[in-house]
């Protein structure tokens, strides 16, 4: 072999080598195919302003105002800006499944072009593009196209035509009222000769001012309903002949319209007519502004037809925070007044000082701030003995204490309620600032407390067990008495002589004792020794009394009564402060583990 050889080889490898990585490496051009270009270069749908859709005579021309689209031509109405949007986006992606040759194009009314069956322009600020609608390809899954700066005729998708109005009302708003963007603080509502007249205040709170005296508007459900208003349906649009008769429509004399106005001047009005007997579900409308008719639904028509006690604000108390007030004042058979303290829990204002239940107290508040009347009893007012307001027989304040400049302490009204009359089911019930009385279903009040026990703390005591003396348990008559010699070793006496307890029962009733050392009431149910009875608890009842070692001379006492199947067991204490005998619900587990098997007389 010729040593030179492979020196050759190598020399013509790197030389072909050099040669493709020179001429014959693929350039950014070659690697990436150039974009396809479109037929309307440019158009971006968020920059449109303006858009027209012209077929044979008719115009139809939308424009973009105050960022929201408007059809002003050929009549001025509401756009449906999703039906445009979808065209102009369609517009900024159009390309071209063929381009037909101009040498190939003998006769513009050969593709439908000469007159075009339509012409679609785009306006993008000083930009005017137009692109000429032909006929369907003979498969009809094409369009024949031609845009204005091109001599050539183009075949696009013909999925095109979906999106084209073939006639106004492809776009026009599907909602009968345009309230997207209005100003209003007024609804007018006249239903035949009642006029009802709702007004906007500061922060979104709605009155009546008709008819009078001036009420108090439902806010949340008010603009709700507007927000709801805005989504009403068009089902169809009949007609936009102005000289069309309103009689065969039930327009020439409406029996119902709705109004939007900013102070005394309209923004949006309209006015319903008769329902079609062939299409349920309807009814015909008349938009007064732009003097068309058309057909919309009519779910919201019954609620237009309600009188303004629909539209009134209900509660007897408005919605308040822990911070607008700190004192609640009950005024009844039973007086009392709560005072918040700084630890947020309340107390009776008295010598006592009696403790709130937390959870009872909050309930309470939950219950009375969430009292709504069913009815107007009356507006105005001059006898309120009729409604037994001129006595109350139980009221509810809600105030503010504060400090004046001279360092005294005063208690502003926040809310309140009267009650007054109850008849069957229904209670006359008055706002603290209003004259009109209303009616409130009674069982709506029968939870608000009318004596303090109702909402104190349900713990009844708390005791350290060493400080037991003894316990004495009582039942028709019999006595026994329990006492700890020891821990764990009790003695019970039944004839004068103590027996010492087993160990079990004496575990028992030390266990028993701990349960009964910090004893909570379940719920509170009446008061006073006469209605005893009415729970099974007489003086001959089952019972204990728990006697102390200091102070000398204190008992707890506990009387027990019935205990329906499922339930807790009546009990009844007497109270340390006023001595009066207190029902609750003590705790059936606890009652059927300790009370009756440990703390019962034995023969």
């Amino acid at each position: 072999m010729n040593p030179r050889q492979p020196k050759l080889l190598l020399a013509l490898a790197l030389a072909l080598f050099a040669y493709i990585a020179v001429y014959e490496r693929p350039t950014q051009s070659d690697a990436v195919d150039p974009p396809e270009a479109t037929l309307l270069p440019g158009v971006n749908a968020a920059a449109v302003n303006r858009v027209e859709y012209q077929s044979g005579n008719s115009v139809l021309a939308a424009e973009l105002r105050n960022h929201r689209w408007r059809l002003v031509a050929p009549k001025p109405y509401p756009a449906n800006e999703t039906a445009i949007q979808a065209l102009l986006r369609s517009c900024a992606d159009l390309k071209s499944r063929v381009a037909v040759p101009t040498d190939e194009i003998d006769n513009l009314s050969d593709f439908g072009l000469r007159p075009p069956k339509g012409k679609l322009t785009v306006f993008q600020g000083a930009t005017r593009l137009v692109l000429s609608i032909g006929a369907a390809t003979p498969a009809n899954n094409g369009l024949y196209v031609q845009a204005s700066d091109s001599d050539s005729i183009d075949v696009i998708d013909a999925k095109l035509l979906e999106l084209l109005p073939t006639n106004a009302a492809l776009w026009r708003s599907p909602h009968l009222l345009d309230l997207a963007e209005a100003r209003f603080d007024r609804v007018r509502i006249r239903n035949r000769n009642n006029l009802l007249v709702l007004e906007r205040g500061t922060n979104r709170v709605w009155s009546i001012l008709q008819p009078p005296p001036p009420k108090r508007g439902d806010s949340a459900r008010l603009e709700q309903l507007i927000e709801v208003w805005k989504q009403w349906r068009v089902a169809g649009f009949v007609t936009d002949d102005p000289g069309v008769s309103l009689e065969a429509f039930g327009l020439d004399r409406p029996q119902l319209e709705l109004s939007f106005a900013q102070g005394t001047n309209d923004v949006l009005s309209v006015q319903f007519g008769n329902s079609p007997t062939n299409l349920p579900g309807t009814i015909y409308a008349r938009l007064p502004a732009s003097g068309n008719i058309v057909l919309a639904t009519d779910q919201f028509i019954p609620i237009l037809r309600e009188g303004y006690w629909t539209f009134c604000d209900k509660r007897m108390i408005d919605p308040l925070k822990d911070a607008d007030f700190d004192i609640v004042e009950v005024r009844g058979p039973e007086s009392f007044t709560l005072q918040r303290q700084t630890n947020q829990l309340w107390r009776s204002v008295d010598t006592n000082g009696i403790a709130a239940d937390p959870a009872l107290m909050f309930h309470f508040l939950t219950q009375l701030q969430a009292v709504e009347a069913v009815e107007i009893a009356r507006e105005v007012v001059t006898d309120y003995s009729e409604y037994g307001l001129d006595r109350p027989a139980l009221s509810y304040q809600l105030h503010q204490s504060s400090t004046n400049a001279a360092g005294q302490i005063t208690n502003r009204l926040v809310a309140g309620i009267d009650l007054g009359k109850s008849l069957v089911d229904r209670t006359f019930v008055r706002r603290h600032d209003e004259n009109a009385v209303y009616v409130v279903p009674s069982g709506r009040l029968a939870s608000l407390p009318k004596a303090l026990y109702e909402i104190r703390s349900r713990i009844l005591w708390a005791f350290d067990t060493n400080n037991v003396a003894s316990i004495t348990l009582f039942e028709d008559g019999r006595t026994n008495t329990l006492t700890r010699a020891t821990t764990l070793n009790w003695t019970r006496d039944t004839t004068g002589t103590p027996q010492a307890l087993d160990l079990v029962e004496s575990a028992a009733v030390e266990e028993g004792l701990t349960r009964l050392s910090l004893l909570q009431a379940e719920a509170w149910v009446t008061r006073g020794a006469p209605r005893l009875p009415t729970y099974d608890i007489t003086a001959r009842s089952r019972g204990l009394s728990i006697n102390l070692k200091a102070p000398a001379g204190r008992q707890h006492t506990l009387l027990f009564g019935r205990m329906p199947r499922g339930r807790n067991c009546y009990a009844a204490y007497r109270d340390l402060v006023d001595g009066q005998w207190i029902v609750f619900e003590f705790e059936r587990r606890l009652f059927e583990e300790y009370v009756y098997p440990y703390f019962s007389v034995k023969q």
